[in-house]
């Protein structure tokens, strides 16, 4: 990018090079999402995968705390994590 001290966001040119490098990462990405349908998104516990309503949701109850998994390996495998600590 530009010198910051004569980028001017306003100028056309400056927003196609602004658009060009902008990438969403995947929590940016789920916070988009939730934002967008107006609910909160969870996130797998293991994986960090945003979860949604049209997928497989596991939710465990693990040393008196909820967790939401994105699938029941990965419940299995944060379960197992939890018991060693």
């Amino acid at each position: 990018m530009k010198g910051d001290e004569e980028f001017n966001v306003y100028k056309e040119e400056n927003r196609e090079e602004l658009t060009e490098a902008d990438e969403i990462d995947p929590k940016e990405e789920g916070f988009m999402k939730g934002y967008e349908e107006d609910t909160n998104p969870s996130e797998c516990a293991l994986c960090g995968k945003t979860l949604s309503r049209e997928g497989e949701i596991v939710e465990r109850v693990i040393k008196e705390e909820t967790y939401m998994f994105c699938c029941e390996e990965h419940a299995s495998k944060f379960e197992l994590q939890k018991e060693h600590i």
